[in-house]
């Protein structure tokens, strides 16, 4: 991937865009995008939703959410790991 910070910037940014939208405005795939590529739905229509209606189910669904979230970021972490691991075994010739 090389340098990911740009990539990293845009995807801070989409989801702080997506997150100030009301969830009730988007229907269908772009929905599901937003739950799953892009999880602004975990990171704030969710939370909002399990308050409101005091429901186990939303509050189970929030955990499990940020337990993917967590999975994938050291996934990516520890494969990012491996490849600098990896360019460090270069041996100097002279």
């Amino acid at each position: 991937m090389g340098n990911a910070d740009a990539l990293a910037e845009n995807g801070r940014f989409a989801l702080v865009t997506f997150s100030t939208y009301p969830a009730s405005i988007f229907q269908g795939a772009l929905k599901l995008l937003l739950f799953t590529v892009i999880p602004a739905g975990f990171v704030s229509y969710l939370p909002v939703e399990a308050l409101r209606e005091l429901s186990v189910e939303k509050t189970l669904m929030c955990f499990a959410g940020s337990l993917s979230v967590l999975v994938v970021g050291v996934i990516v972490f520890y494969w990012g790991l491996r490849r600098y691991e990896s360019g460090n075994l270069m041996e100097m010739r002279g």
